[in-house]
């Protein structure tokens, strides 16, 4: 709001006062206004005065207020003012996204890997809604190509999910390796990773997760069981 605005600072300071009386904030910016004649904001109310926008940090993961205080006010007049909290994102079953190695009938709108020997890189993952999410994935073979075969898990070894999981069936199955590198990830979120295995008969596979740390793990389930990272 530009009407009386004498103080529009965008730096930000620190707040070695502690000017809003909370230890946990620790930066300031100053917006001012002032009318000599005492008529402001001369306009009908509520009026906005500003509006701020907020870059959090790529490991926030909580939630943070913004509050509000005044240097000075008006003779007859107090200053009162409710904080802004702004919440990290929940992520919710929307941000599931699923791809695909058994070929065959798939999960509603789960991303298709196709072949067994051609490396290549799925672009624009969509989540299980169908929504475009910029998140591409490379996906490469070894030297020994490997084979689909059919394979129907137990209806019980299939987690509950909001948006069915029906169609985890086939599988691919290779006695080398795969890679599939995630690329365009926001640095410093969090992102969950679920390994699918299974097959008509007991069996197991070793996997290896690379981000920040690696972890590895051996999956392991019974005949026509459907495995998720080490549990069935």
């Amino acid at each position: 709001f530009t009407t009386g605005l004498i103080v529009a600072q965008g730096a930000p300071q620190d707040d070695t006062a502690d000017f809003d009386g909370d230890s946990a904030t620790d930066k300031f910016i100053v917006l001012s206004w002032a009318d000599l004649f005492g008529n402001w904001p001369n306009t009908g109310l509520p009026v906005t005065l500003f509006t701020a926008n907020f870059t959090t940090a790529g490991d926030f993961a909580d939630s943070t207020d913004v509050n509000f205080s005044a240097s000075s006010t008006h003779v007859g007049y107090v200053f009162q003012s409710t904080s802004a909290t702004i919440d990290a994102p929940v992520f919710v079953g929307s941000d599931l996204i699923g791809i695909d190695f058994g070929g065959g009938a798939i999960p509603n709108n789960w991303n298709t890997v196709n072949s067994t020997t051609t490396d290549f890189t799925l672009t624009n993952l969509i989540d299980e809604f169908g929504n475009g999410t910029g998140i591409n994935a490379a996906v490469n073979f070894d030297s020994s190509p490997g084979f689909y075969s059919g394979f129907t898990p137990n209806a019980g070894t299939i987690p509950t999910h909001s948006q069915s999981l029906a169609g985890l069936e086939r599988v691919y199955t290779d006695s080398g390796n795969i890679e599939v590198t995630f690329r365009n990830l926001v640095p410093g979120r969090e992102y969950e990773i679920f390994v699918f295995g299974g097959d008509v008969d007991a069996n197991s596979q070793r996997v290896i997760i690379t981000g920040d740390s690696e972890q590895t793990f051996t999956q392991t389930h019974g005949a026509n069981e459907l495995a998720i990272n080490q549990n069935v």
